[in-house]
């Protein structure tokens, strides 16, 4: 190449490359006029930079991505949005991609945040397992009372005035958040005494030792003790012969069938027995069962052989729905009703009241702490609605009803009465509830719990029935107490619902 062509070509490229530099120049000179723009509608605002920590609860934007390399792109401006620019007709600028899943929640800063009020507890080892299954939840508490209600309790149970020690114990209970975990706090809220073998540290604080022994000593006194030795031989002559042959099925069928009994006290028992030989799993290695079939192949027919009687219309039933009494419970917002009620019907079937609660767990839930406790505190605001209703409806103040609580296959067995404008419920004896062909040979060892039970059950409910026998039914209002000193304390709100708390 010549000397000259040569300072001919330096000088073309030399003013190509001033001329794109200063349409570059101009292009970033244009940007920074929008921006500058932009920024003069917020004047009151600081300019934030990187160290300028962004507000509660906003996530700081994303900065927009380097633009194309082409001068001839026209870009769209949006003076209103932070969102990076995007040529027209063509694919978006490329921008940084985020770690996080498209479903994942948006980040939350809560610096400064207040503590919720109504703040769950956490519960640590929840399960047997070591999960923290449901851990959390804002149904974990009832609600704190507001009510400006002031109750004077008035309660002597057989010569214990148990109204002191409650009236300090209800003062404390309703001053604090209670989680629901609390049983017995939890059902203090309603003014029930749940007296367990042990006693918990705060109603030792304010009964005393002495006095929680002494209420759960006469509270058990309503527990009926039969005997039971011609129950238990006739079982025995029955079960013996069961596992002689083996637990056998068809052998064993038969010979209990040949083998009814003469008097109509174990029939139901003998009917029972019959059902359970020819449909019970004859190893009990299988638990995966859920609770409906526990419900109705397990528990429904043994506790109807000595809980229902047929003759004076007292039937057990699986509702998991709404009871007479939940009906017409003015306190409680609770919707949700127990799996198991006994009920009192009349000659159309119609439900009178409930005589009875019980709930059911099934094996696999029975270490969900939280749910069991869910369970029990509703079994214990049923009867006391139960024992209101009837009050209110027959004028019976002195009835005591039966509650039940199954884990698995263990049932507890609860028993409640009023006393004065308290409510007393004591854990009574716990059973075990046969599931396959080898259980059921051993029921004739637990044989006198269920006929105490069924005892218990009939002496309870015998002033329901005088009541009605006489006429004196549907009495209008709240029968007793008639003073305010004895007002009845309503049902408290149980947190049944994760909706609940923020409903309120």
């Amino acid at each position: 190449m010549e000397k000259g062509e040569e300072l001919i070509f330096k000088s073309r490229v030399s003013a190509n490359y001033l001329k794109r530099r200063s349409e570059q120049e101009s292009s970033t000179e244009a940007q920074t006029s929008r921006k500058s723009k932009s920024k003069g509608r917020f004047k009151d605002q600081p300019e934030r930079t990187s160290e300028t920590p962004s507000p509660v609860g906003i996530r700081p934007p994303v900065e927009a991505a380097p633009m194309h390399n082409h001068i001839s792109s026209p870009w769209v401006s949006d003076d209103n949005t932070d969102l990076p620019k995007t040529p027209l007709n063509r694919s978006p600028s490329p921008l940084p991609i985020p770690t996080e899943s498209l479903d994942s929640p948006p980040e939350v800063y809560t610096a400064g945040q207040e503590n919720n009020p109504f703040q769950a507890c956490n519960y640590d080892n929840e399960n047997e397992d070591g999960s923290r299954a449901d851990a959390g939840e804002e149904n974990d508490i009832l609600l704190p009372d507001n009510t400006d209600q002031a109750y004077q309790f008035s309660a002597m149970l057989d010569g214990i005035d148990v109204a002191i020690g409650f009236q300090s114990l209800f003062t404390a209970v309703r001053k604090k958040t209670v989680y629901i975990h609390d049983i017995d706090q939890a059902l203090a809220r309603s003014g029930i005494i749940l007296l367990t073998k042990e006693g918990t540290k705060i109603q030792k604080l304010h009964f005393g030792e002495k006095t929680l022994v002494q209420m759960r000593e006469k509270a058990l006194a309503k527990w009926q003790d039969t005997e039971t030795t011609a129950v238990r031989n006739q079982v025995r002559s029955w079960m013996d012969t069961f596992e002689d042959h083996g637990y056998d099925r068809e052998k064993s069928r038969k010979h209990i069938s040949e083998n009814a009994p003469s008097d109509g006290t174990y029939q139901k028992l003998w009917a029972y027995l019959v059902t359970a030989i020819e449909e019970f799993p004859e190893s009990d290695s299988n638990k995966n069962y859920s609770e409906s079939t526990a419900i109705s192949s397990f528990i429904l027919p043994l506790c109807r052989a000595f809980m229902s009687n047929p003759n004076k219309r007292v039937i057990l039933n699986f509702i998991d729905s709404m009871t007479a009494s939940g009906r017409s419970r003015t306190g409680s917002s609770s919707r949700k009703e127990p799996d198991l009620a006994l009920e009192i019907k009349d000659r159309t079937n119609k439900t009178l009241c409930e005589v009875g609660i019980g709930e059911v767990t099934s094996h696999a839930q029975k270490g969900h702490k939280k749910k069991t406790a869910k369970d029990l505190v509703r079994v214990g605001l049923s009867l006391k609605d139960a024992l209101d209703f009837i009050q209110d409806q027959y004028g019976v103040h002195d009835a005591y009803l039966i509650g039940w609580q199954v884990l698995g296959q263990i049932m507890s067995i609860y028993l409640m009465f009023k006393c004065g404008n308290l409510y007393i419920m004591v854990c009574v004896r716990d059973v075990t509830i046969p599931d396959s062909l080898t259980e059921l040979g051993m029921i004739s060892n637990q044989i006198k719990i269920w006929n105490d039970l069924r005892a218990t059950v009939e002496q309870g409910l015998s002033p329901i029935f005088e009541a009605m026998a006489s006429g004196e039914g549907q009495v209008t209002g709240t029968v007793s107490p008639l003073c305010s000193a004895r007002a009845r304390i309503e049902t408290t709100r149980t947190p049944e619902f994760k909706t609940f708390l923020s409903r309120v």
